[in-house]
């Protein structure tokens, strides 16, 4: 068991690892079908906004239809470059459930205009695994880490 302040080395996950590659991957691909295809159709999607206490994160997508909707229309008119180190992973629940922490840097440029953004984040990914195939249930974008 583990207690706060208590530090042990990170033992990577590789099916987890491979799941958020092929996220990474889709989202500099362009490709909104084989983003969408990482989530389950109960997907939640909220926003940290770099704060710490969950009770202050907001929901941005509550289903798969409004994430799918978004991710085709977005992906039409930006592109996507993700520096993505998982930081942190784990299986539990009988390894049909994970957990993975992920330190990364995105890069959006507009296809109309010059204009490039890049964010440092923290996202925290809750995933399941259901007749073999790893999916994204929940995303935390932007959480804040204790200091």
């Amino acid at each position: 068991s583990t207690t706060v302040g208590t530090t042990r080395p990170f033992d990577p996950v590789p099916e987890i690892s491979e799941l958020l590659a092929r996220e990474e991957e889709a989202w500099e691909q362009g490709s909104s079908g084989s983003v969408a295809a990482l989530y389950t159709e109960k997907l939640t999607a909220y926003s940290g906004e770099k704060k710490v206490k969950p009770a202050s994160w907001k929901i941005i997508f509550g289903d798969s239809e409004d994430w799918d909707g978004w991710l085709s229309k977005r992906l039409k008119s930006a592109k996507y470059e993700i520096d993505r180190k998982v930081v942190y992973a784990t299986v539990g629940g009988g390894g049909q459930e994970a957990v993975a922490v992920t330190r990364e840097t995105v890069t959006t440029k507009y296809e109309n205009g010059p204009a490039v953004h890049d964010l440092d984040r923290y996202v925290l990914w809750l995933a399941s695994r259901k007749s073999g195939s790893w999916q994204i249930d929940q995303v935390f974008y932007d959480i804040g880490l204790p200091k």
